[in-house]
């Protein structure tokens, strides 16, 4: 079994790049799923599967349906997998979210992106208490 499956958007226009990025993916053992607009017209290779799909809410329904692997990433051709893969294969995280860098105009972002999940986590941490406290064995 393969330790991680990407599903990679896939385009006729950006093929030699998606095929390239698929390739070093396969070769590091991820099972590497194209997915977009004639992506079963690509010839078979090792690790590398094409999906004909309108969008990745459809592929990621597929790929979770055949059951692939223990991880599943929806992966952009920006995004470093290996860094992704790192903490759930370390068991340390069992979801990862990436952020691309962002330029300094947009720098808000990122702040309020930190900003909104300290005040989720901090939510979700006041409701758990207050329901512990309420609960009888």
């Amino acid at each position: 079994m393969a330790r991680a499956t990407a599903i990679l958007p896939y385009t006729v226009a950006a093929q030699a790049e998606a095929l390239e990025r698929a390739r070093r993916l396969a070769a590091a053992g991820v099972d590497v799923v194209l997915a977009g607009p004639d992506a079963s017209a690509l010839p078979a290779q090792p690790g590398i599967h094409g999906i004909d799909v309108a969008d990745r809410a459809e592929a990621l329904r597929r790929v979770l349906a055949n059951g692939v692997s223990p991880i599943t990433l929806l992966d952009d051709p920006g995004d470093d997998t290996e860094a992704l893969l790192r903490p759930i294969e370390a068991g340390t995280a069992d979801a990862v979210f990436g952020l691309r860098p962002l330029t300094a105009e947009a720098s808000w972002v990122r702040w309020a992106d930190r900003a909104l999940s300290r005040l989720a986590s901090s939510a979700s941490s006041a409701a758990w208490r207050s329901a512990g406290s309420s609960l009888s064995v």
